[in-house]
């Protein structure tokens, strides 16, 4: 914790350890390139009470393509969520396959033009979508998700990852860290819909935090701090 955000960890970290969210709950981290957000969702994960809260790590950077993405992330979500009860890792399964399946081409521009409106009232899977969260909020578990380096991805990833955690990942105490550099997201939004405007991530994030800013000179500091330990002082 070399920039002395440990206190904020910690705060964000008891808020989630305490909050009770019936719909998925997302706090995005703001933060340019380079300034330091993965160490600061790895700070707030450190902080979490273990014993009632999961935390897990969501890449979609490392995966192959926008049609992809939802796949791999219930994939991985129902192997973070075997350990805990079975049954919610297989319905997760269950619920994505039937999702991929009932996904046409033109449902598909639907749900990305339309993104903040309710599931498609498809019964192959809302019915799996309600007994999920059903037995989630019956674990008493929080299941808190970091997604690193939103602002790495192609315009249509981008979306596609918030329609992860609007709509079809929108479940009981499932938290989201998400972060990202928000001129970027708002500039990948609007290339895909100009109608959507510069306010449309606040309907997606519920939460905001950009990260607390750092002196210019401390990254330099730090340095010299660790050169310090086998150069002489002339070579510095």
């Amino acid at each position: 914790d070399s920039f002395n955000r440990r206190g904020l960890a910690k705060d964000i970290a008891e808020r989630i350890n305490y909050t009770s969210n019936s719909r998925s709950f997302a706090i995005g981290i703001l933060g340019e390139y380079g300034s330091g957000k993965t160490s600061f969702i790895n700070l707030i994960g450190s902080q979490l009470d273990v014993d009632t809260t999961s935390f897990m790590e969501f890449n979609p950077w490392s995966v192959e393509g926008k049609s992809n993405i939802q796949e791999d992330f219930f994939d991985i979500l129902s192997t973070r969520l075997y350990k805990m009860d079975p049954k919610i890792s297989g319905l997760i399964l269950d619920y994505s396959r039937k999702l991929a399946r009932s996904e046409s081409s033109l449902a598909r521009v639907i749900k990305q033009t339309g993104l903040l409106t309710s599931l498609f009232h498809d019964t192959n899977y809302v019915d799996d979508y309600k007994v999920i969260n059903e037995l989630l909020e019956n674990s008493g578990k929080k299941i808190v998700i970091a997604i690193d380096d939103l602002d790495r991805l192609y315009n249509d990833e981008i979306l596609e990852v918030l329609r992860i955690i609007r709509n079809t990942g929108n479940f009981t105490n499932i938290f989201y860290l998400v972060a990202y550099d928000r001129g970027y997201v708002d500039k990948a939004v609007a290339t895909l819909n100009t109608t959507m405007g510069s306010g449309f991530l606040d309907k997606i994030i519920q939460l905001e935090i950009p990260l607390p800013k750092r002196e210019a000179e401390s990254l330099q500091t730090i340095l010299e701090g660790h050169l310090a330990l086998f150069l002489k002082q002339e070579e510095l």
